[in-house]
């Protein structure tokens, strides 16, 4: 019983809201409709002149035309709300998505960012880079899925600390670089990452 008084005080409501002037706009109708039924039913009474009739029975017809539209849109109404839903639960999954990237990036970021390359291996510095500026895009996008402040907080990195000591030293100073930019990103993505497990 509760459901249906509920509906119908949501058709209700929704007929009111369609109404330019609200609640008067309903209550002008509803006398309207009242005038109509007097003058059906006992037209000795004759209530209201001819114009008085007309502006009320008008607004008696535009209350019956909301009242009939209401559940349109009503329908409409619940059809959006279903459609944010579903984003809202799309958007959760691809998040979720987001961070298993993310930690599968972080752990191949590790892996990369340890691995020594020599003065004399100039071909895989170059290899080496391709890899770096792969790994860095590929972590600004989903961290982009995630939040964009994480996004941000990854790109512009505002310092950096120095390279990881090494006894044979890095390929070059832009090696040097490479490393100590990856190292400040997941320094990043370690205490985004360990924040989001508890909680």
């Amino acid at each position: 019983m509760r459901v249906v008084l509920s509906y119908y005080f949501r058709w209700l409501k929704t007929a009111i809201d369609l109404h330019s002037w609200g609640y008067v706009d309903l209550a002008v109708g509803l006398v309207g409709l009242a005038v109509l039924a007097i003058d059906f039913f006992w037209p000795e009474l004759a209530l209201g002149g001819r114009t008085t009739k007309i502006i009320l029975v008008t607004a008696a017809i535009m209350v019956v035309l909301h009242l009939f539209f209401a559940p349109y849109r009503m329908a409409q109404e619940d059809t959006a709300k279903i459609a944010r839903l579903e984003k809202a639960l799309d958007d959760k999954e691809a998040k979720q998505n987001a961070l298993r990237q993310l930690w599968g990036l972080r752990r191949n970021g590790v892996i990369l960012r340890n691995e020594e390359v020599m003065q004399t291996e100039t071909d895989r510095e170059s290899e080496w880079y391709m890899e770096y500026d792969a790994w860095r895009s590929a972590v600004l996008v989903q961290a982009g899925i995630i939040s964009v402040n994480l996004e941000n907080w990854l790109e512009t990195l505002n310092e950096v600390g120095d390279p990881p000591s090494r006894p044979d030293g890095y390929a070059s100073k832009r090696h040097a670089l490479g490393v100590r930019v990856m190292s400040e990103m997941l320094r990043r993505m370690e205490c985004f990452l360990e924040k989001d497990i508890y909680t």
